[in-house]
């Protein structure tokens, strides 16, 4: 399944029709160490038992180029079971199944690989060979895969499975993956070899290991990732990420702020989220802020919406070719440092349109928003540190919603004011406080200031 930065592609389990149903073909194995791993004689019994290195059978390598030349005559996923027959000794590839541009689809039965199915293969037709967090998914939830590839160009990467792999839930693949890819992102600008050692540590936490290089040479095994820091504050955010995009995808009205600090809107918000019981809430909320996030990820997972998970979050999936509102969550180093945002999108995962800017945190300045529905309108929290906070209505002026409607604002220079804003400025008749003091003031808002009418306390 193709694998981008933010995108991580679905596997469709939709029947598709069968493209080249010939004749399966078949070859003579060997007794090298990679034949012996991959036929499942001689099974790898954890993951630090895997070798440098391993080789494809050459029946599996043409395969993988006949389905890429597929991919890039037809711009889809093309998809194969592939397999090892014992009793005669030789290497099996079964028929090529055609996905879409986004998904692919797969045969899991001995018929078609004549013989016991251990592996299978499916293209990408864009971006990398590198396994998305359903591939992971994938290949956990298949007791008879020993293996499972994909390919980009002249390149494959494969998860390869040891016995201790057997039984492990595949959820939890998808979050052990979704936690690694975040946990990188916060930190690092997104980088491809090391995108794949983070991929590759997600791996070993499931017992498979992860081997890339090109088809027909020696793929090498891609040493995971070590000391990645799980106890980043920014797994709070993307905590609330995930909240806030179900909330919006469900149309729930929800009360947080886009913040570290676990606030009382955020707890409110996951009580009231229909996707979650109160008793997941309540782990949630006395969890790590790692496993916070795990822990909510996995119940969105389980609830009825289906979610993308890579370095962020993507609620629905987009992965397939039904263009879609969607609402992406993620937290990365990217041209102006480190960043984190809720945006809207419409279209499909290989093609969106941004169309609102929902939630913003800074982690240098603490700086946040977030817009919320509220109604048919929309209801604007945010923080500016060191010069005001402001809760109240806003209104869309391109993909932004900016201060405007009935509100209250706090300024560090120690007034709040209560009233109307027009254009991000406080206007006509309200209420001002003066923190200083403690005086409470009717007064007229303009441009230059705030006119005192009459004083109320």
């Amino acid at each position: 399944m193709h694998r981008s930065l933010l995108y991580l592609i679905l596997i469709s389990k939709i029947p598709f029709v069968t493209l080249l149903p010939g004749q399966v073909v078949a070859e003579d194995s060997s007794s090298s160490v990679s034949d012996k791993i991959l036929s499942n004689e001689t099974p790898v019994e954890e993951i630090s038992g895997f070798p440098d290195y391993i080789e494809l059978p050459e029946l599996w390598a043409t395969r993988m180029r006949e389905l890429f030349a597929l991919t890039k005559s037809e711009g889809r996923e093309f998809s194969s079971c592939m397999g090892f027959d014992a009793a005669n000794g030789v290497w099996t590839a079964g028929p090529a199944l055609a996905g879409s541009k986004t998904t692919s689809s797969f045969i899991q039965d001995s018929v078609n690989c004549t013989g016991k199915q251990i592996a299978d293969v499916h293209t990408h037709p864009v971006s990398s060979a590198l396994p998305s967090e359903m591939d992971f998914r994938h290949a956990l939830g298949y007791e008879s895969l020993v293996s499972s590839f994909s390919v980009y160009l002249n390149e494959t990467c494969g998860l390869i499975k040891s016995r201790s792999a057997i039984g492990i839930p595949p959820v939890q693949g998808v979050i052990e993956y979704g936690i690694g890819e975040a946990a990188w992102s916060m930190a690092n600008p997104p980088k491809r070899d090391v995108s794949a050692s983070v991929i590759a540590a997600a791996a070993s936490k499931v017992e498979m290991a992860l081997y890339c290089g090109d088809i027909g040479g020696r793929l090498n095994r891609v040493e995971a990732m070590p000391g990645l820091k799980f106890a980043d504050p920014l797994f709070v955010i993307l905590a609330k990420g995930v909240v806030l995009s179900m909330g919006y995808h469900l149309n729930l009205e929800q009360t947080l702020d886009y913040s570290t600090e676990l606030d009382e809107g955020f707890r409110k918000s996951l009580f009231d989220a229909k996707w979650l019981s109160a008793s997941q809430a309540e782990v949630a909320l006395r969890a790590s802020p790692k496993v916070m996030y795990g822990n909510l990820l996995t119940a969105a997972m389980y609830s009825d919406v289906k979610i993308g998970i890579g370095a962020g979050t993507t609620i629905p999936d987009i992965r397939d070719d039904t263009p879609k509102t969607s609402y992406l969550s993620s937290c990365y180093v990217g041209k102006r440092g480190k960043e984190c945002r809720v945006v809207e999108l419409f279209g499909t995962a290989l093609k969106s349109k941004l169309l609102r800017n929902l939630a913003f945190y800074d982690p240098d300045t603490g700086n946040h928003l977030t817009v919320l529905k509220s109604g048919s309108g929309w209801i604007l929290r945010k923080t500016r540190v060191g010069e005001f906070t402001y809760l109240g209505e806003c209104k869309f002026v391109g993909r932004d919603c900016e201060i405007d409607g009935k509100g209250v604002m706090a300024t560090d220079e120690g007034v709040q004011f209560e009233g109307v804003f027009e254009n991000g400025h406080a206007t006509g008749i309200g209420t001002a406080t003066y923190r200083a003091s403690g005086e409470v003031w009717k007064v007229k808002a303009s441009e230059s200031g705030y006119s005192k009418l009459e004083r109320i306390h």
